[in-house]
């Protein structure tokens, strides 16, 4: 009887598929291989980057739906968007956009806006017919205030040499800026150099306390 041979597998490397180990190692070799190609360093331990290597916007990422903000920042401070009222060629008022310093003090706010519609209008705003009544040349005085819901606008001397048409313009200017803006301000009290003043409706009473109901014939139309 012939004996029984048992089949052992060749140790020897065939036309076959590679042993395990092998695919393994090469695998790891290519992967190194692209890795350094890419400048990634391959080192024992992690490394700090350069921040000059870093995409700016990594290095202060802006969170995923946030809002912009509602003021922006000008020279360290904050601005917000106003109206003020400028003249139109009919002699009704217009409401335009600005932008006036942003300060915590309603006081102050005042001021900017008083400011920024006595600058008149810009450029483009002249060519298309807009114009302010209110000297350039006026300045907003230190009695310049709100109290009890009421704007006292202290204006130096020019404002009060105003008269006719282009004084009611003027006043109706103010008066429509300032509440327009202001919450809770319902009227202007106006001082001349600081000396209180009464001054006229466009029916030619006068008035202490002047509203925008006053200068209703001059609304925006």
């Amino acid at each position: 009887m012939n004996p029984v041979r048992r089949w052992v597998p060749s140790l020897q490397p065939g036309p076959g598929p590679a042993p395990r180990r092998l695919v393994v190692g090469l695998a790891l070799v290519a992967l190194a291989f692209g890795v350094a190609a890419c400048g990634v360093p391959v080192g024992g331990g992690p490394s700090p980057i350069a921040p000059k290597a870093v995409p700016f916007d990594l290095l202060a990422p802006t969170p995923p739906n946030s809002a912009p903000a509602s003021s922006s920042t000008q020279s360290g401070g904050h601005t917000l968007a106003v109206q003020v009222f400028l003249v139109n060629p009919s002699s009704h008022l217009t409401a335009v956009s600005r932008s006036v310093a942003f300060p915590n003090d309603p006081d102050a706010l005042l001021v900017s806006l008083l400011r920024a519609v006595i600058a008149g209008p810009t450029s483009a705003e002249a060519a298309a017919g807009l114009q302010g009544a209110i000297p350039p040349q006026t300045a907003v005085l230190s009695g310049t205030t709100i109290t009890a819901g009421l704007a006292t606008v202290d204006l130096s001397a020019g404002f009060g040499q105003l008269a006719g048409q282009a004084q009611i313009e003027a006043i109706a200017q103010v008066v429509w800026t300032v509440t327009a803006n202001l919450s809770g301000v319902s009227g202007v009290v106006f001082e001349i150099a600081g000396q209180p003043a009464s001054v006229p409706e466009p029916s030619g009473a006068l008035v202490s306390v002047a509203t925008r109901a006053d200068y209703a014939s001059l609304a925006p139309s």
